[in-house]
């Protein structure tokens, strides 16, 4: 019976030890006085050896997961996303690369956005989130038209990280634009009666 405890009770202390690892890696050393568990034992060769046990069967079922949820989506999401999603994206990227396509919407987008922005509080975050938008879709016009300046050789070894590094500046102008314009609050125009009382 008393080998038993012995048993759990290296266990537990194991876990804990696990856990004050994973803290310790996480925030720093906690806290003195800090709701923590509490080891009843010392520290000892088995204990730590339990703590890595825990710590292995974590990270082994992490990966488990993580393997389980890319195959269901290999096999269950990709091909339904891939048949739905691949005419709209094609027909996006065609309406896209329509020669000035890209500038009419950002000019739409400004045009859009200055009718609509004394409905929103505040309005200059409101304004800098469309021409933040607006600037996501200039930059994306004017991509391809970088790399139509490069030359061949230029080209080779540059294209790579320009698309990359484009797409992302793009992409950084236009969730920050959409971004602000979301933490604007809709102001709804008073009636002719309100105003009159």
């Amino acid at each position: 019976m008393d080998n038993d405890d012995d048993v759990k009770q290296t266990v537990r202390d194991g876990a804990v030890q696990a856990y004050r690892l994973l803290q310790w890696f996480r925030n720093d050393r906690p806290a003195s006085g800090a709701n923590e568990p509490v080891m009843r034992g010392r520290i000892t060769a088995r204990t730590s050896a339990v703590a890595a046990a825990v710590l292995l069967v974590g990270v082994l079922v992490f990966l488990g997961v993580i393997a389980v949820a890319l195959k269901v989506f290999e096999y269950g999401v990709e091909p339904v996303f891939d048949y739905v999603s691949g005419p709209i994206f094609r027909f996006i990227v065609g309406v896209l690369l329509v020669p000035g396509a890209l500038p009419a919407l950002a000019g739409a987008t400004v045009v859009v956005g200055l009718a609509l922005a004394p409905r929103f509080q505040p309005r200059e975050l409101f304004l800098g989130g469309v021409f933040a938008v607006a600037l996501g879709f200039v930059c994306l016009w004017q991509l391809p038209r970088l790399m139509a300046a490069l030359t061949p050789a230029e080209r080779v070894q540059l294209e790579g990280p320009l698309w990359i590094i484009g797409l992302i500046i793009s992409a950084f102008f236009l969730a920050g634009g959409f971004g602000a314009m979301g933490q604007c609050e809709w102001v709804r125009e008073q009636d002719d009666s309100d105003e009159t009382e």
